[in-house]
């Protein structure tokens, strides 16, 4: 089944996210809603609902984002860069035993009639499912505060209309955002140009003090060598 959970975080954006529902569809069928209420039909709807996820972590999250996506940076890198030019040395670290893990995991895990496609409920579509989502896949897109705007689970900091940072500027819209319920929600400030609409969201809290820090020193590294992005 394709499941569409629904979640809401009850009382004030501080709550933690509850489900609600599952909606259970199959294409060409119509769809139906399963509630908490309904004990055994929702322990079956959170079976297909962890089937999915698991899915879409290990050919997406994990192999297409997280492995495949970096090889034509890793063979640009080795290429065209000498191995003393400064970016080389800052990303060369990042790309050890990179290219011969994805070898091995083409081999045994992603092989036709390999691992994920036994143990993954999308068998043998298993790749085409991961190939296809590339093509969506946008550089620009990969930061994570962008990621984070991309899914509504933040917005960006207002400033006198206009927001700088590490992202391009832009205008902003001052009306405030409405959460499900209905009432006001409250933005979360974090250490980058974003704010989260949940504070109870330990990923993307975590995950910004990383990415801070992470940018704040690449960006020092490359001011000791560059003096704007032309030069």
């Amino acid at each position: 089944y394709a499941t569409r959970t629904i979640l809401i975080a009850t009382g004030s954006s501080s709550a933690t996210l509850q489900p609600v529902g599952i909606e259970l569809s199959l294409p060409g069928d119509s769809s139906r809603l399963v509630l908490p209420q309904d004990t055994l039909l929702w322990e079956f709807a959170k079976f297909h609902v962890a089937s999915n996820d698991a899915a879409y972590h290990q050919l997406v999250s994990h192999w297409l984002h997280t492995h495949a996506v970096v090889e034509p940076f890793i063979i640009a890198t080795r290429r065209r860069l000498s191995v003393m030019h400064p970016i080389h040395r800052l990303l060369d670290p990042h790309f050890k035993d990179t290219l011969h893990i994805n070898a091995l995991a083409r081999a045994i895990f992603l092989n036709a009639g390999g691992i994920l496609e036994t143990l993954l409920f999308t068998g043998e579509y298993s790749m085409e499912l991961s190939s296809h989502l590339y093509k969506e896949w946008r550089f620009d897109k990969q930061a994570l505060p962008e990621d984070l705007l991309e899914r509504g689970m933040a917005k960006l900091r207002v400033r006198d209309e206009v927001v700088s940072g590490p992202m391009e500027q832009v205008e902003r819209d001052k009306s405030s955002n409405k959460a499900a319920t209905g009432a006001e929600q409250k933005m979360f400030e974090v250490d980058a140009e974003v704010e989260l609409v949940l504070e109870d969201y330990p990923y993307a809290k975590d995950g910004i003090e990383i990415w801070t820090a992470i940018e704040t020193w690449v960006t020092e590294y490359c001011n000791v060598f560059y003096l704007n992005d032309m030069m």
